[in-house]
Order: C-alpha cells, then sequence, then structure tokens
C-alpha cells in the first residue's frame, strides 16, 4: 500500500510471469505507468518451472517494459 501515490493493481490470482508478458499491452500500457512493480513467480515455481525460466521470464518482462515505455 502507497496512501500517497495512485497505484493500479493488475494481477489476477493464478497467474504467472508468462500471463503478464502476453497480457502486456493490455494490462500495462493502458494506465501509462511511470513506475511498475512487479511481484511474481510464486505460481511459476508452484507449477514446477525452474528458476532459471522465471528468471528468463523476469528478463523477458523488462525488455518489454523497456522498450514499450519511455522513460
Amino acid at each position: 500500500s502507497f496512501p500517497d501515490h495512485f497505484t493500479i493493481n493488475r494481477g489476477f490470482g493464478g497467474s504467472e510471469l508468462s500471463d503478464a508478458i502476453r497480457y502486456f499491452d493490455r494490462i500495462v500500457l493502458p494506465s501509462h505507468p511511470r513506475i511498475i512493480f512487479l511481484y511474481a513467480g510464486d505460481n511459476d515455481i508452484n507449477r514446477n518451472k525452474t528458476a532459471e525460466q522465471v528468471v528468463a521470464d523476469y528478463q523477458t518482462f523488462a525488455q518489454l517494459v523497456r522498450s514499450k515505455i519511455p522513460a
């Protein structure tokens, strides 16, 4: 919770990082975020993805942020 800041929760239950990547244009871009806090990976590990797979998905998400959201 960040009471002094306007925040939008774009999380959805049961999602994995691959879902955040797949729906990036629909769940991230419309709000034109200045800052993104990403909490993810729990469901990925619970569904037997390796740590390497989760890190690769984080990197893919970060690349999307860098390429689609101006600094």
